[in-house]
């Protein structure tokens, strides 16, 4: 296998990608003796699968977020300051360590290539969030065993800035991968799952053209794939055509409504939207005299 390589990507287009990744905030129980300790939370996902099939590309995604803090007198009260995570390294992603363990509990290593976060150390407040990705191409997923893996992202505790390492606790979630051959024949919802994981492993090297080709041949074969018209907003708004990013999330909208007419709206798809329309300027002509 390669060796574990660095590719950067600017954070607008990382914060798109994230957009479509669903958060669970829960909430710690409270005792009467516990003190008011900011909690931050690491949380690993392969954007939302728990599979991966080899000779498909792999995006792995970390999500790292801030919880409300458990407070002595009250069931819970939200910490008012803002957490920067400060490293002493030169980004703070060098402090992230990543365990993966096959099923008897043996670690194993994957050559992941870091997605590089241009962005300055993390400020964490209540409901905000800072996601981090690696990618595997297929060449290197091919050569992983079949089995289920257990992946664990934390934060290195000699790599943190004493004064944060004294006054947050830091907590990270297990997230558990099962690897397997690829079926065939592939069916049609896998074929598409195949090609958006490809589209999204484009897109998050780098490769706005080949997505957008990917996404286009998605849509010609499935006009009501939810998840592609999440993905062209991605790429259009990442070019600027924030107005015609926010069309393809009202299609993918006006899809969702008539799949699901009695559920709620999709958390993922409202706050895109809400993401790209915070972009769009709007001009004010004044009238007149």
């Amino acid at each position: 296998m390669k060796k574990s390589k660095t590719i950067i990507i600017t954070a607008t287009a990382v914060l798109l990608l994230a957009s479509c990744i669903h958060i669970a905030y829960a909430l710690p129980e409270a005792k009467a003796s516990d003190p008011i300790v900011p909690t931050v939370t690491l949380s690993p996902s392969n954007l939302g699968d728990s599979r991966l099939y080899n000779s498909w590309p792999l995006v792995m995604s970390l999500t790292i977020w801030k919880e409300e803090s458990a407070a002595p007198d009250k069931a819970v009260e939200a910490s008012p300051q803002p957490i920067t995570v400060k490293t002493k390294g030169k980004s703070w992603q060098d402090a992230l360590v990543i365990e993966i363990k096959d099923k008897t509990g043996t670690v194993v290593t994957w050559p992941l290539n870091l997605i590089a976060d241009e962005k300055p150390d993390p400020t964490l407040s209540i409901g905000s969030s800072r996601d981090v990705f690696w990618t595997l191409s297929p060449e290197d997923t091919k050569a992983i065993p079949e089995g289920q893996y257990k992946v664990k992202i934390t934060i290195d505790p000699k790599l943190l800035d004493e004064d944060i390492s004294k006054k947050v606790k830091f907590e990270s979630d297990d997230y558990y991968l099962k690897v397997s051959k690829e079926p065939t024949p592939l069916p049609d919802d896998i074929q598409t799952a195949k090609d958006l994981m490809m589209a999204r492993y484009c897109f998050i090297k780098g490769d706005k053209k080949e997505a957008a080709a990917i996404i286009d041949k998605i849509l010609a074969k499935d006009p009501e794939c939810i998840m592609a018209y999440q993905v062209k907003a991605s790429l259009l708004s990442l070019d600027g055509k924030n107005v015609e990013a926010i069309s393809a999330l009202d299609t993918a909208w006006d899809v969702y409504g008539k799949k699901y007419p009695d559920a709620c709206a999709p958390f993922d798809l409202l706050n895109q939207r809400q993401e790209i329309l915070s972009k769009i300027q709007l001009k004010i002509i004044p009238k007149e005299e």
